[in-house]
This record gives structure tokens, C-alpha cells and sequence, in this order.
């Protein structure tokens, strides 16, 4: 067996690391890194839609007749803003960007669940989850899809959200193998 003779100022760097080794496992993976919590938000008005419906416009396509509204960032996405303005922009005519990523801390399969007036559409990594862009009325879910995710992985998280005329909702639920449907965690959201 080999011994080392450590010098004082090592072996009290060395006590260190392992304390802050054994406090890191035991801290959260949004506490050890990966960003801020949250969501990057990017909000447009439509002041012109060149007669083009909603359901037939893909503003991650185009952008024509839109203007930048605001940049926020958000916890989570939950959001009824009733008949008003939404995020501080007009009331009506409004795509929202959400992005940045998401990791969980269990493997599974989750299964995402949308309520929404209007449009929304969810991609996470290069797989679109949930594809609802249509003018619709709130439901209990107006929409779901699955995805299997690995505990410990970063993945890009992307939603475009839009509100063409009366109530607006933009909110989104998960639950893990079948279990309990919950508000998307904000503890697994970071934007960067």
C-alpha cells in the first residue's frame, strides 16, 4: 500500500473537495448548474395577418406581419390572462416563443398535456410533442403527447403559443408513467 505525506494546505484542499462532492450529490441539479430556472419568452403582435387564418400561420416559419412585443423570462407555463393583454402586449393577434431546457430526474415516459386558447405547439429536443396549433376554448386538456426522457439530460425546450380573439390561456402539465398530472415543475426548466 502506497502512503502519501500530504502537506497541511493539501490535505485541507482535499477535505474540502470531498465535503463539497458529498454536499453537491445531495443538491438538486438546478442548484449545481445548467442556467437560470426558467424559460426565455419572446412575445409578437400581429398587427396584419395578409389574410392568412392562425391555424394556416407558423411564425417559427415566418414572421411577416409581426412585431417584437417583449422579452421576459418565466418560472413555468401557466398562464390565463382572461380577455387581456397578453404578457403586457395586445389582447388579440399574440404568438409567444418560450425556450430553453428542460431535465428531469427520473427516466421515464412523460406525458405532457396542454390547456389552451389558442395555438400551441411543444417540441422538446427535435421531437414535436404536441402539435395543437388551431383556434380552440379552453378544455380540461386540449391536447397531450409522450416522450421517453433520461434522468440527468438537457434538452432543448421549445413552445409556440398564439391568441387570435377572446380568452387566453397558455398553461402546460406533465405527469411521469401514467402518475399523477402536475404543473410543469419550474425546477426542471433552465435557459441555458
Amino acid at each position: 500500500m502506497l502512503k502519501f505525506k500530504l502537506m497541511p494546505q493539501a490535505k485541507a484542499f482535499a477535505i474540502m473537495l470531498f465535503a463539497f462532492a458529498v454536499v453537491s450529490s445531495a443538491l438538486p441539479p438546478s442548484v449545481i448548474g445548467g442556467g437560470r430556472n426558467g424559460l426565455r419568452v419572446t412575445a409578437y403582435n400581429y398587427s396584419d395577418l395578409n389574410g392568412v387564418e392562425w391555424p394556416d400561420l407558423r411564425p417559427w416559419r415566418t414572421r411577416s406581419g409581426a412585431s417584437l412585443c417583449d422579452r421576459t423570462t418565466v418560472d413555468t407555463v401557466d398562464h390565463d390572462w382572461g380577455g387581456g393583454a397578453v404578457l403586457g402586449c395586445q389582447a388579440d393577434d399574440v404568438a409567444l416563443n418560450y425556450v430553453g431546457f428542460i431535465r428531469v430526474r427520473r427516466t421515464g415516459t412523460y406525458t405532457f398535456s396542454t390547456r389552451s386558447d389558442d395555438g400551441f405547439v411543444l417540441t422538446i429536443g427535435r421531437e414535436t410533442v404536441i402539435d395543437d396549433w388551431e383556434e380552440q376554448s379552453v378544455l380540461t386538456y386540449n391536447a397531450t403527447g409522450e416522450i421517453r426522457l433520461r434522468a440527468g439530460m438537457r434538452y432543448r425546450f421549445e413552445i409556440w403559443y398564439y391568441e387570435n380573439g377572446g380568452v387566453a390561456v397558455s398553461e402546460l402539465y406533465v405527469s411521469r408513467n401514467g402518475g399523477a398530472v402536475e404543473l410543469l415543475p419550474s425546477e426542471w426548466l433552465f435557459q441555458r
